[in-house]
């Protein structure tokens, strides 16, 4: 996008929210890729809520969804640049600044939900990304739940690396797993998430990974055949805003901001404990054949990802990928 196309862009925002935000101080604009029914843009909209009633109206936050306002990494550019105030995209689209934020998509890292988010939000690492953030002008409100990335296609059933082989696989532009896709004998071809829909239709590609909670809302289902429960990667979202202007807040605006989005960070979670339960049902009752891995089956998938770990950490940076383990590994020692 250019820069009259980014003036353009700036205009209208602040013209759409300038129309019901007469009575509030503050706008702040949130721009995302997911789709309305996702989890997130619901979270957004609690958030939303809780800003309002507990600013008294002096705040107004105005989401936008489903990349009205550009693509997943160009909204992260926008929130950097101040042009949108907030955001929630995959944290290794930060990478494109610092390659430490690649280091949480290398597959089979995580073991659970816990154990990703606790050391994703907590402790050392933590503080390590919050810092990071901060270096690039953006605020960390919360690192998210995208969720475990499965893999779907339209060839046939994959319950082990080499049913992978010779198909087009659209991946994220993430190097761990474009690296982790060519050891299994696929094709990767990074694509925006917002063109995967239409490729997997028109057959650019054979198939895709993501979590559950994304098949189902952005309706991947409706053009796949294929569900392979592989647990590939543990996806993470990370909620930003422009640091400068969380910093130009009161402090008990900066305050409200940080406990709304906890609040509405939690309220995410009880939406995806509630919906996750449902989606294997619903994509077998929709066409999709899913094949459920067992833990042997999983492993060879790890295996072969084995393999290839010192590529993924060279991509990364040997000292992101250690201070990542040593997270990990306190994580692991204290929930024993």
């Amino acid at each position: 996008m250019n820069f009259v196309q980014k003036a353009l862009l700036a205009t209208a925002i602040a013209g759409i929210a300038a129309l019901g935000s007469a009575q509030a101080e503050t706008v702040l604009k949130v721009g995302h890729s997911a789709q309305p029914t996702f989890h997130m843009h619901k979270a957004w909209l609690k958030f939303a809520e809780l800003v309002n009633e507990g600013s008294k109206g002096e705040i107004k936050v105005e989401v936008y969804p489903a990349d009205q306002m550009g693509s997943s990494l160009e909204q992260l550019e926008y929130t950097q640049e101040g042009t949108l105030d907030m955001s929630s995209e995959a944290m290794s689209l930060l990478s494109t600044w610092d390659k430490a934020f690649g280091v949480t998509e290398m597959p089979y890292v995580f073991t659970s939900r816990d154990q990703a988010l606790t050391v994703l939000n907590k402790g050392s690492f933590g503080k390590f990304l919050t810092d990071k953030m901060a270096d690039i002008g953006l605020k960390n409100l919360g690192v998210t739940e995208n969720g475990f990335r499965q893999i779907t296609n339209n060839v046939r059933s994959v319950t082990k690396p080499s049913d992978l082989k010779g198909l087009k696989i659209r991946t994220m532009q993430v190097d761990s797993h474009i690296i982790a896709y060519k050891q299994f004998g696929a094709n990767p071809a990074p694509m925006a998430f917002g063109e995967v829909y239409s490729a997997l239709q028109q057959g650019v590609v054979d198939g895709q990974d993501n979590p559950l909670s994304q098949i189902a809302t952005s309706r991947f289902y409706e053009v796949q055949k294929f569900l392979t429960m592989a647990n590939i990667v543990f996806s993470a979202d990370v909620v930003v805003m422009n640091k400068a202007k969380f910093d130009s807040l009161s402090p008990e605006h900066q305050k409200l901001i940080e406990e709304s989005m906890k609040k509405a960070l939690a309220y995410q979670q009880e939406i995806i404990k509630a919906e996750e339960k449902d989606y294997i049902s619903f994509f077998r009752k929709n066409g999709l054949t899913v094949d459920e891995l067992t833990p042997e089956q999983v492993a060879v998938f790890k295996e072969e990802v084995e393999k290839v770990r010192p590529e993924m950490v060279k991509a990364v940076g040997q000292e992101n990928w250690d201070t990542l383990n040593k997270a990990i590994a306190e994580y692991n020692a204290s929930h024993k």
